[in-house]
């Protein structure tokens, strides 16, 4: 399809399927793409510009520059949104029988890759998402997509219920530049929720939340920094959670006086930040200012650009809610742990590798103490210098006791908790 609609909109209802190629849109009042209770959907390489002002059915309709339900596959990739309004990609699960499984999630599916969503404002209150998915849903795919100047969340999944959506995967995902302060990245009511090489940063809010999953894992290419969040840049309520990316506190160097500095580094100040565009050594005192992109600064021998607000939290992660299961893989540097003061709360985190040593048995016993865990589901591994059976029992949060067959051994036995 090749069309350009300057205040209408394209709607199809009750579709088997529906292909959208290369379609340009602007200026339409609603969804420049509107698809509802159709068995599929793919949107291919379109642009779509000035879109969605118009919420349909009044304050409290459905919204979105692209508008998709539907209970087959939903596909929007390749595709250009600029100057959304109430939002730029909605996706909406269905939530009743027979068209899910009773109790559990959608018969629907999401795909969005390689969209580039560029400026969406928030004329009502509660709108301004860049990618959005609601209801019940079987699976949910985010992959390459760029999302810059949100002013509500950049990605938004959310169930509604428990296990609303059965899996997320997100991968590469880009959301960055808003004053919003809400979530770069929020899933809610997952049942599991895997990302990698993600990136959220210069986001007036906080930059993601796991809430309400029932597991999440995010693996060590993942980057959450530069966050405007009062106190964190990732909050967390998820049963199970493993975290292996990097949560910054703060993602530059503050600016330095009589310092040495190149071409491409980057400093912190006032608020802002700054890249060094000559070489060179900064001033004895004051350092780069203004917001003027296209404005260099003279700092000493040196010059900088400002490229964007730097902004800085107290905390790197905080957990939220009962207690969840917490793995902890990679630098301490890049996890900062803050618990809550709600009951229940972990204690410490609980690490892949917590601890081994070498104990000696006395009359075919010992004890060993560990640091406290968060809970006693940790595994155990012995083996010991004597041709003798070992085992472990009484296992707590913060140790265990080693026997042996023999009930006089003395033997010296190594012991290794993990995860």
């Amino acid at each position: 399809l090749h069309h350009l609609f300057a205040s209408g909109d394209f709607l199809l209802q009750r579709r088997q399927f529906l292909v959208v190629n290369k379609g340009f849109y602007k200026g339409c009042g609603q969804a420049a793409i509107k698809a509802k209770l159709s068995k599929g959907v793919q949107v291919d390489g379109s642009v779509i510009e000035d879109c969605g002002g118009t919420l349909e059915n009044g304050s409290a309709g459905l919204y979105g520059a692209i508008l998709i339900n539907s209970i087959g596959q939903m596909n929007v990739s390749n595709t250009i949104i600029r100057d959304a309004h109430h939002g730029a990609i909605n996706f909406g699960g269905n939530d009743g029988p027979p068209k899910s499984y009773p109790g559990g999630y959608g018969l629907g599916s999401v795909i969005a890759s390689g969209n580039l969503i560029e400026g969406v404002d928030t004329p009502t209150a509660g709108y301004g998402n860049g990618i959005t998915v609601l209801g019940r849903v079987s699976d949910v795919r985010l992959i390459g997509n760029s999302i810059r100047g949100a002013a509500r969340y950049g990605v938004y999944a959310d169930g509604t219920r428990p296990n609303g959506i059965k899996h997320v995967t997100s991968i590469g995902n880009y959301v960055a530049d808003s004053a919003s302060t809400q979530y770069a990245y929020r899933f809610s009511y997952i049942n599991s929720v895997q990302v990698s090489g993600d990136e959220g940063f210069n986001f007036g809010g906080v930059i993601a939340a796991f809430e309400n999953c029932y597991s999440a894992k995010v693996d060590a290419s993942t980057r959450y920094h530069d966050s405007g969040g009062a106190s964190c840049v990732l909050v967390v309520s998820t049963v199970k959670f493993t975290f292996d990316g990097a949560a910054d506190n703060s993602f530059y160097d503050a600016w330095a006086s009589s310092t040495a500095v190149v071409v491409g580094q980057r400093c912190s100040l006032s608020g802002n930040a700054y890249e060094c565009t000559l070489a060179g050594t900064t001033a004895g005192s004051g350092g780069p200012t203004g917001t003027d992109p296209l404005v260099e600064v003279t700092d000493g021998t040196a010059k900088w650009a400002y490229i964007h607000k730097h902004r800085q939290n107290t905390n790197g992660i905080t957990f939220s809610g009962t207690a969840p299961q917490i793995a902890r893989i990679g630098a301490a540097a890049d996890f900062s742990y803050v618990p809550t003061a709600t009951s229940g709360a972990p204690s410490n985190l609980k690490r892949a590798n917590i601890a081994s040593g070498t104990a000696t048995l006395a009359a075919g016993t010992v004890a060993v103490v560990i640091n406290a865990e968060a809970d006693d589901d940790y595994k155990i591994n012995l083996s010991g210098s004597a041709a003798e059976t070992f085992s472990w029992a009484s296992k707590t949060t913060t140790g265990f006791t080693i026997n042996s067959s023999n009930a006089a051994s003395t033997a010296s036995v190594d012991w290794e908790v993990f995860r």
